[in-house]
């Protein structure tokens, strides 16, 4: 099972907002790891799979993800 999908994620997030998780949250993290995954391959070097311009701005974007 994914890290982001375990109960431990869920109460570390929930104790830090101090609210119950929401499937919007879920969605919000799932996009901030794949975020950080892209960066940390663009600092390294490493291409990502299917990467694309579009790709980047439809789903890496700040104001794509407040949508």
């Amino acid at each position: 099972m994914p890290t982001v999908l375990r109960a431990e994620s869920a109460a570390l997030f929930e104790k830090l907002v101090r609210r119950p998780l929401k499937c919007v949250d879920q969605i919000f993290m799932e996009f901030q790891t794949l975020e950080h995954f892209v960066l940390g391959c663009d600092s390294a070097s490493v291409a990502v799979p299917n990467d694309s311009v579009e790709f980047r701005e439809q789903y890496l974007t700040k104001t794509s993800l407040a949508e």
